[in-house]
């Protein structure tokens, strides 16, 4: 019985007893408010006068437990010495990439929806349509084989801007290719984003280019 964590353990379950026993005679006297203050203060008085010793110890016990001396993310999180946005940024798959596009789409004086291919769009705030035709049930390739149609999609669903990161889905890419090759698609932006490739566990990140192209409308071409 030499470890500190064992001596913890003692005199962690020895301190609950302690507490209960005392409850019960405060129970008994009827006095339990009056009774609780004292056992909070005799807690106090301890604590003060043993300060000394048990901190060392108590250190020596959170070093033994906890080797790392980093605290982990989602525990610095919740505490408040780690920034969500920087968490996210480091851990949430797809969320750089959709920062990168609220932030862009937002500089934009043009409202409307963003046709997204992203597989995490939970972090999105800008008002968007899920382009992907594996996920979409809107987005069938046979109905999207030439810009025109996509240029009437655009008009009846609102879309003024389109996101690629870095490609289209190769099911539906031929169409808005050529659009962008003659105008109707004007990328606005390119931003360089971090996400993770292949499985997150293995926490391999790449850099990702996300191009913003904006949709030209029919007067401003």
């Amino acid at each position: 019985m030499d470890a500190d964590p064992e001596h913890l353990l003692i005199c962690t379950g020895m301190g609950v007893i302690s507490i209960e026993t005392l409850l019960f005679g405060v129970e008994v006297t009827q006095q339990v408010r009056k009774g609780c203050f004292v056992i909070l203060c005799l807690l106090c008085i301890f604590l003060v006068a043993e300060v000394r010793l048990i901190a060392p110890r108590c250190s020596r016990i959170v070093k033994t437990l906890f080797p790392s001396p980093s605290v982990p993310a989602s525990v610095a999180t919740s505490l408040g010495i780690v920034s969500k946005v920087r968490y996210l940024e480091e851990k949430s798959p797809g969320y750089q990439q959709a920062e990168a596009i609220n932030r862009v789409v937002d500089s934009q004086a043009r409202g409307g929806k963003t046709l997204v291919f992203l597989r995490h769009m939970y972090s999105l705030d800008v008002p968007f349509l899920n382009g992907d035709p594996a996920t979409s049930w809107m987005i069938n390739p046979d109905r999207f084989r030439t810009p025109q149609d996509w240029e009437l999609f655009f008009q009846e669903e609102g879309i003024s801007f389109v996101v690629r990161s870095p490609s289209y889905p190769p099911e539906i890419a031929p169409a808005l290719a050529e659009m962008e090759a003659t105008g109707d698609l004007v990328p606005v932006a390119r931003p360089v984003v971090q996400d993770f490739q292949g499985k997150h566990i293995e926490a391999k990140r790449v850099e990702i280019p996300v191009i913003i192209p904006r949709v030209q409308s029919p007067a401003g071409r």
